[in-house]
């Protein structure tokens, strides 16, 4: 062997002894080992923290699910409660609608009987008047003004009343709504009611100088079992 390898063989060992000779916590190797425990364990401390965040979080969604939909579910069964209130209401104000129909046209017959039979009796023309009045009290109007004075609209509500109609609703429009008829009108929706309805006419003309047509509805907003005493007057004035 030659003396330059020998000289470095010899250099090599010193350089083995010496690392040996140091303690463990001295040498590269061992921060190194160390470093990379630190960083593998911070990535599983990391991973596992983020797991658990993930975890509530999704357990946070959970509940805040659960009480919106019991929330939903309480909001439900109200609403249920106050439908089927109402249904039970609405039945019962069907009922009573049709025992005050069945009512009012006793009531209208029997008029019409008495009046029948006072016809041909030597009554004053007041009294006479009184009992018609008293039959014309079945029916029910809705005056409807467009277009017109209010001192008009309110002299044509008041000419009703005086005939003995019994006004339900009504007054001064606004606009004009796309169930008006186009001019001045009476409207009646059943044959029997047609003669009323002409002479309301007569006597709306008289009151107001305006000339009243007659003519038969299409039963918009009336029921049928109220279409026999129900009138409807739509005072046009000109645009």
């Amino acid at each position: 062997m030659s003396e330059e390898k020998l000289r470095w063989e010899i250099e090599k060992m010193k350089l083995e002894i010496e690392q040996l000779r140091r303690r463990f916590y001295e040498q590269p190797s061992f921060w190194v080992s160390i470093l990379s425990f630190v960083i593998a364990l911070g990535g599983v401390v990391g991973q596992n923290a983020l797991s658990s965040i993930r975890k509530e979080r999704a357990e946070l969604d959970r509940e805040k699910a659960a009480h919106v939909r019991d929330s939903i579910n309480v909001e439900v069964q109200s609403l249920n409660l106050r439908r089927d209130s109402l249904s039970r209401r609405n039945e019962s104000l069907r009922a009573e609608v049709i025992a005050l129909e069945a009512v009012r046209a006793n009531l209208s017959q029997q008029v019409e009987s008495v009046h029948q039979a006072t016809r041909l009796l030597p009554l004053p023309a007041k009294v006479q008047e009184q009992i018609k009045s008293a039959g014309r009290a079945s029916y029910t109007v809705a005056g409807y003004c467009y277009s017109v004075a209010q001192a008009q609209c309110q002299s044509m509500q008041q000419a009703i009343r005086d005939r003995g109609y019994t006004v339900v609703r009504g007054g001064p429009l606004s606009r004009r709504p796309s169930w008006l008829a186009p001019r001045s009108t009476v409207l009646y929706y059943d044959a029997n009611a047609a003669a009323d309805a002409q002479q309301l006419a007569g006597v709306l003309q008289q009151q107001t100088g305006v000339r009243f047509e007659v003519s038969q509805g299409g039963g918009l907003g009336v029921s049928s079992g109220q279409q026999r005493y129900s009138l409807r007057v739509h005072f046009v004035g000109s645009s």
